[in-house]
């Protein structure tokens, strides 16, 4: 078994002395980025994180969003209510600090990653089997979001414990972070596109009713299992925590109450949000509890983490809150046929579910390559700035697209112009998201990976959520709440304007909070206290 990274007496990790790790300079191939990560990261986590990102976020994930708008559309529901549903849904994502928590401070068995994801892989895969194999008629919308709930408690659970033995390698040594992080979602990309192919083959052959959507979750109930071997074969190189040393552990997170308070704080914050949505249909009351939320996190982190991680976390935050939503009504945009919106582009269920999906998928690709190749060493101030700048402006076409103008005006037919936009958007899109990535893994205090990568993925993923309410809000306002019923034209007459909307928002706060962004070259540490996230708050 390949021995962990070590570390020098003076706290500088082995490898930086290591031959093997100098930078060569110029030099971007493969094979020697592939001999990094396997050097500085290990075959068995190699193999985890195909399970966890390719096989499960990559193939599961993928394949599972493309079916669910279909079962949605099969129950009636409305396009804002989808994404309230989408939303609540999606809240495990959100709950990564209190996973995080709980993992550090509470091991099972002498282990802190490997029992809990056990357990929810469990749970994922029982929700999986419940929505492909109950008959329709036995499963009430309530249960099937409840299903959804439990699919991304696995995903979420075994992601963020996942990227925390990601994050201590990168912590050890920074040079792998683009390396590592573009090997995990190059895999993810590659797994989406082939995903994308089940899935038509699965439109084509899987007959004509609702049941193929469902046949989707049957099928995808196996690999939920399957990831757990690895887990069970030692692929997280998880050593036994003995009585000592969680001891420490414990006394550190003691010393650090601000991050437990944080953590604390997510939990109320998610369990309101849930109640409120389960309690209540009202898209204006769900806005205002959301906007509420919002203004009491973004205050919270502010105030108690360090001023580098809290400055980052707040462009994030606000950044992810207001990318306001509108796939709800775009779904139902494109997919409506002649007896529901007679003016649409009409696009068939394989175009719109399959050939979009590949395309976007290798586009992605794509941005992984270029961002491996072109932007791995540029700062990240200026690459998020310029990313973000770029897909602002390749997502006005989106406007033109919803407006009619591209078709009425320009006399693009709608599939070239949809193809032609998404090709640019899913590059770009790919440039916004990776620096993230790898700043949240900078920022985390050696000791307390897990918990803090997982208090500032969960906040992003939060103001994901938030940004669902946001856009539900932004479309009942402008009454674009389609649902697939016949003749509702009038459902998307302003649904370019909400488009708009969702496009200037995150300019704006790109533009507006551009110094909250560390500026810094991608591979080199920011300057943070690595003894505690709160210092100097």
């Amino acid at each position: 078994m390949r021995r962990a990274p070590s570390q020098d007496r003076e706290g500088i990790p082995a490898q930086e002395t290591d031959p093997l790790w100098k930078d060569k300079e110029g030099d971007c191939g493969l094979s020697v980025a592939w001999s990094e990560l396997r050097l500085g990261v290990g075959d068995g986590l190699l193999w985890v994180l195909f399970f966890v990102q390719h096989l499960m976020r990559g193939f599961v994930g993928n394949i599972t969003a493309s079916a669910k708008p279909y079962i949605y559309k099969a129950y009636h529901v409305p396009a804002t209510r989808v994404q309230i549903y989408d939303a609540v849904a999606m809240l495990p994502w959100a709950l990564k600090p209190i996973t995080g928590l709980v993992s550090d401070v509470f091991p099972l068995f002498g282990y802190r990653k490997a029992p809990y994801i056990l357990m929810a892989s469990l749970l994922g895969a029982a929700g999986y089997a419940t929505v492909g194999y109950l008959q329709p008629s036995a499963l009430p919308l309530a249960l099937f979001v409840g299903c959804l709930f439990c699919q991304s408690l696995q995903l979420a659970t075994s992601d963020i414990l996942v990227e925390a033995c990601y994050a201590e390698r990168i912590q050890q040594t920074p040079k792998i972070g683009p390396s590592l992080l573009t090997f995990v979602w190059l895999g993810m990309s590659i797994a989406e596109l082939l995903s994308t192919g089940a899935f038509g083959a699965i439109l084509e052959f899987g007959g004509e009713d609702d049941t193929r959507f469902r046949i989707v979750f049957a099928i995808v109930a196996f690999p939920a299992i399957l990831m757990m071997i690895p887990i069970l074969r030692g692929g997280l190189q998880e050593r036994p925590v003995g009585s000592e040393e969680l001891l420490e552990i414990r006394a550190r997170f003691a010393k650090d109450r601000e991050a437990c308070f944080l953590c604390a704080l997510m939990l109320v914050c998610i369990t309101v949000l849930f109640s409120c949505t389960a309690a209540s249909s009202s898209i204006p009351l769900n806005f205002a509890v959301s906007l509420v939320i919002f203004f009491v996190v973004l205050a919270a982190f502010s105030l108690v983490l360090s001023p580098v991680i809290a400055k980052f976390n707040a462009f994030s935050l606000i950044q992810a809150s207001l990318s306001l939503r509108t796939s709800g009504a775009g779904f139902y945009f494109f997919i409506d046929q002649e007896a529901e919106y007679p003016e649409g582009p009409h696009f068939s269920e394989f175009f719109y579910s399959t050939t979009l999906r590949a395309i976007g998928a290798v586009c992605s690709i794509v941005g992984i390559a270029t961002y491996y190749r072109y932007a791995r060493r540029c700062s990240f101030k200026m690459l998020l700035l310029w990313a973000n700048i770029a897909g602002a402006i390749f997502s006005c076409t989106d406007v033109l697209m919803y407006s009619r103008v591209s078709r009425d005006v320009l006399k693009i037919p709608d599939t070239v112009f949809v193809i032609t936009s998404l090709v640019l958007e899913s590059t770009m899109a790919t440039w916004q998201w990776m620096p993230q990535t790898v700043i949240f893994s900078y920022l985390c205090p050696r000791g307390m990976e897990a918990t803090m990568y997982a208090l500032l993925a969960g906040c992003h993923n939060l103001g994901n959520a938030i940004s669902a309410h946001f856009g539900a809000m932004l479309l009942h306002a402008l009454g674009c709440e389609p649902r697939g019923a016949a003749g509702e034209s009038a459902q998307f007459d302003n649904l370019w304007k909400a488009s708009m909307v969702s496009i200037l928002t995150p300019l704006l706060v790109i533009v507006a909070l551009f110094n909250l962004i560390p500026d810094v070259a991608q591979g080199e540490r920011l300057s943070t206290d690595r003894r505690s996230a709160t210092a100097d708050s």
